[in-house]
């Protein structure tokens, strides 16, 4: 019976934790916001899902006690990874913002319908987020408040998985119902401007991750 309640409080801790992380806004939840307005629900929730796993991922290295990657990642190849995925995201806020300008001269009152497969935009999300090895530092907190009391690294791994999905999908869903009631030029305005701050954050990652070269 301990055992039990011992893991339903690991979980539950573990979960709120996952909230927590995936809460603050940078560079991977305004790619969840501007797949959800430019490309849909679908394409916003496949979003979600691949960083969810990805901090779930994360988590399990850091319960298992993977503190080799933490030392990892101050070296100068986890610079260059993270260089790697802001150049990434970079791109991917560059083609937005171009798509969103080219369809205000084309069709101002219309917002650009472009897709992604979900497929796609889970693992793009996956990989975005697993090239930030820092992430793993907040997973070893998470490892080192809860002890000994975690029976297996799985617990505080989904825990942190289910916690981040219930962010992104809460996100993912009222920014849908926001889409619902906005025109096609509010939504492209929208579009742009989260294009533009996800491309600055980016070059702003990309700039700090060279200087540690």
């Amino acid at each position: 019976m301990i055992g039990v309640l011992s893991g339903i409080g690991v979980l539950s801790g573990s979960l709120i934790f996952g909230l927590l992380v995936a809460a603050p806004v940078g560079p991977v939840s305004l790619l969840v916001m501007n797949r959800t307005l430019t490309r849909g629900l679908a394409a916003g929730l496949a979003t979600g899902c691949g960083i969810a796993a990805a901090d779930g991922l994360y988590a399990l290295a850091a319960a298992a006690g993977i503190r080799i990657l933490a030392e990892a990642a101050a070296r100068p190849a986890a610079a260059m990874l993270r260089a790697a995925g802001a150049a990434a995201v970079a791109a991917l806020a560059w083609r937005s913002l171009q798509a969103s300008r080219r369809a205000g001269q084309s069709a101002p009152g219309r917002m650009p319908q472009r897709r992604i497969s979900p497929a796609a935009a889970l693992f793009s999300a996956f990989a975005l987020t697993l090239s930030n090895p820092q992430t793993l530092i907040a997973f070893l907190s998470l490892s080192a408040a809860l002890g000994s009391e975690a029976s297996s690294p799985l617990l505080p791994a989904a825990g942190v998985f289910a916690g981040s999905l219930l962010w992104w999908s809460f996100l993912c869903l009222l920014l849908h119902q926001v889409r619902r009631r906005l025109t096609g030029s509010v939504l492209r305005r929208l579009s742009a401007v989260s294009s533009l701050l996800l491309l600055l954050l980016a070059a702003w990652t990309l700039l700090a991750s060279l200087n540690r070269l």
